[in-house]
């Protein structure tokens, strides 16, 4: 788990202010088409955000970051679930078609 939480931490340092939003911060939490529980993402997104802004220097990256922090992560979490869902469903029936 930590890896991830390293993988997000990266995220929030080093994306572009534009394309940082907390959906991002989710998708990186799947591994092989795995999305973990919500409490183990939450955590995971939750110690990466934590972790960043103690090395964040630049406000406006400090005030995205919490913006991250702030994000509907029951709401994204659901978008995330379906979104591996259909990525499985279109795998399995490409490999049927073959």
């Amino acid at each position: 788990m930590a890896h991830l939480v390293f993988k997000n931490e990266a995220l929030l340092l080093e994306e572009p202010l534009e394309s940082l939003c907390g959906a991002s911060a989710i998708y990186l939490t799947i591994e092989n088409n795995i999305l973990s529980s919500f409490e183990q993402v939450r955590d995971i997104v939750e110690r990466a955000i934590n972790s960043s802004l103690l090395k964040i220097e630049e406000i406006e990256r400090k005030i995205k970051v919490s913006e991250v922090s702030n994000s509907n992560y029951k709401r994204l979490y659901k978008r995330s679930r379906f979104k591996a869902f259909k990525v499985l469903v279109i795998k399995i029936s490409a490999n049927n078609i073959k």
